[in-house]
């Protein structure tokens, strides 16, 4: 399993890279990207660290499918022709024209998703490389376990590595939707590896909330704030027009006469998905499952403010099916309550499929579905959904 350092290691020198360029590649650190590339197969002898890094990130760009993204990913870190001189503004303008919006919305949002797309395809990548290895018995081995080569770097010294320890894969590809079988009654549960801003063709999704119903900022990381992002309208260079998400949830809580007071755990209030309709997205429903802690910066979560989050989300759905045609039929969860508020993911998982299938039949019309950005988050669920089989 890819553990958190490693992934996050990737991001954070795939930020440098989209800084400098790939014309700074020999400045830059690339630990973790070189032995990426060796994972994937590109550090054979004789070629240098920065030329397989750069083939890397070339190949992980090409994962993504172009469109918006892969346009802006390939300005962001100058794989176009002709910039990967320019200087980091000229490269961010162009990104931000593939999108239509400033560049100082750009660089808050966009960017943030361009390098963790970019981060996962270079995990698939590894994965595919390590396929036809994993197969054969006691040939897995950690990522990191790897053999080092020294190779000059402008007169300094960087690690690589030409020999690639395979890891095991757990049946899923970076960046694809994989439908797991679990539970007794072989209920398919679908499992996306993407942002959730990314995610389409599911009717409700739902946002983990603290129990004030107080909406993170527009440029934090949090699944809150991403699905407030993707929700709100905004004009041609990226100002909000309209905060939907702030707004429609506001009005829920003044209705329900809680200004300034918090809600039970477990309590889920519905809004419109403003802009998020153009990728099939019909509803957002907010679970307060976050208690905030009195004079601290800390919050609380427990397994069964989930798992009451869970059921009273599809007592919500069961209302509002009937008033929209089709009918809605499917809902998607993040891991609630394993971010801010720090609930191991494993618990939080084991607390929303404990409600869950209590609630979901193969004959009632239902589909669940997991989203996490995260591929080692991402492999837990499938392992976890495969167990409960």
């Amino acid at each position: 399993m890819i553990d958190d350092l490693q992934y996050d290691a990737l991001v954070a020198e795939l930020r440098r890279l989209r800084e400098s360029g790939l014309i700074g590649l020999r400045r830059t650190p690339v630990k973790a990207l070189a032995l990426a590339a060796a994972r994937a197969g590109l550090c054979r002898p004789g070629t240098s660290v920065p030329a397989a890094v750069e083939a890397l990130v070339r190949a992980a760009v090409e994962r993504l499918d172009g469109g918006r993204l892969g346009t802006a990913a390939e300005y962001a870190f100058g794989l176009v022709p002709g910039t990967r001189d320019w200087p980091a503004q000229d490269r961010r303008r162009k990104g931000a024209a593939a999108y239509g919006v400033s560049c100082d919305r750009f660089r808050k949002h966009y960017e943030r998703i361009i390098v963790q797309e970019t981060a996962e395809a270079i995990l698939g990548l590894c994965d595919a490389a390590a396929a036809p290895a994993s197969a054969a018995p006691g040939s897995a081995a950690p990522w990191s376990a790897v053999a080092p080569a020294r190779t000059s770097v402008d007169g300094g010294a960087q690690e690589t590595a030409f020999a690639p320890a395979p890891r095991p894969k757990a049946g899923w590809e970076a960046c694809a939707p994989v439908t797991v079988l679990a539970g007794s009654a072989g209920v398919p549960v679908t499992v996306h590896c993407c942002s959730v801003e990314l995610l389409a063709g599911v009717d409700i999704v739902v946002s983990p909330q603290n129990t004030y119903f107080e909406l993170p900022q527009t440029f934090k990381s949090s699944v809150s704030a991403s699905l407030r992002r993707g929700a709100a309208r905004c004009d041609e260079v990226g100002e909000i027009l309209d905060d939907v998400v702030h707004r429609e949830l506001s009005a829920w809580v003044a209705e329900h006469g809680r200004r300034g007071l918090a809600m039970a755990p477990g309590t889920v209030a519905p809004t419109s998905p403003g802009e998020l309709a153009d990728r099939g997205i019909r509803r957002l429903y907010h679970a307060a499952v976050t208690v905030p802690v009195a004079g601290s910066g800390r919050y609380e979560v427990t397994p069964q403010g989930i798992s009451l989050a869970v059921r009273n989300t599809f007592r919500l759905a069961r209302r509002e099916r009937g008033g929209f045609a089709p009918p809605l039929c499917s809902i998607a969860f993040p891991l609630l309550g394993s971010g801010r508020g720090g609930l191991d993911p494993r618990l939080g998982l084991n607390a929303i499929w404990t409600a869950m299938r209590r609630e979901i039949g193969p004959d009632d019309g239902w589909q669940a579905h997991f989203v996490n950005h995260r591929p080692d988050l991402t492999e837990m669920i499938v392992e976890f959904l495969g167990a409960a089989r």
